[in-house]
């Protein structure tokens, strides 16, 4: 119960990215879909959509960014109300009770890799909580690469957290911060560097290569 995803309605993934689904088409619906939309009110349009899937993330992390977005993953808190399992406390802290708001940021854990990666990127944002700060990434006043790197950098950030936290589970492996750190530059850089842009501005390519 506690491997992969948390479970997520299928009306829910076949929503398109921009209301918060995966776009994934029902094929019953197929034909249908031009008489139901003069029917069917517009779904409101999520505002994270663009960092949850943009373009230099990694896709599995987009995949977990965005269950972690809707308040999907399968926390031990949403296991505990379950039944599932007896305790709540944080596989990476063991202080507190372990749900979304906890694992991304309030986490001593997380919140120092958070730090360590917002330092490296020299990004200035003050905003803690990750609703907030793929908020501040869509509003950033920088330029559409480093917008693109930070949305990739928050995706790897959060797949990274749940990497650990499931593998202290499963494994009992001891947490190692410094090495969580270095695993989400070299992701980072490793995927940057496979789809790099082809237009991309002088300053914003010294700037990657610098990192």
């Amino acid at each position: 119960m506690l491997h992969g995803g948390g479970a997520i309605a299928w009306d829910r993934v076949c929503q398109p990215k921009a209301e918060g689904g995966l776009g994934i088409k029902k094929l019953e619906e197929w034909n249908k879909e031009a008489m139901s939309n003069l029917f069917t009110a517009p779904q409101p349009r999520v505002k994270w959509c663009k960092e949850v899937w943009a373009r230099l993330n990694t896709p599995k992390h987009s995949v977990i960014l965005w269950l972690a977005m809707l308040n999907r993953l399968k926390t031990k808190e949403r296991l505990k109300k379950y039944g599932i399992l007896l305790q709540d406390h944080c596989s990476l802290c063991d202080s507190n009770m372990e749900n979304e708001q906890h694992l991304f940021f309030d986490c001593c854990l997380s919140s120092y890799c958070l730090d360590e990666i917002k330092h490296w990127l020299d990004w200035k944002a003050i905003n803690m909580s990750l609703p907030q700060l793929v908020r501040w990434i869509g509003t950033a006043r920088v330029s559409k690469f480093k917008k693109l790197v930070l949305a990739a950098a928050i995706a790897a950030v959060v797949y990274r957290i749940c990497q650990e936290r499931n593998g202290v589970i499963w494994h009992g492996n001891k947490v190692n911060k410094c090495q969580m750190v270095e695993d989400i530059k070299w992701s980072l850089r490793t995927r940057i560097n496979m789809v790099f842009p082809k237009k991309i501005q002088s300053i914003d390519r010294d700037w990657f290569y610098a990192l």
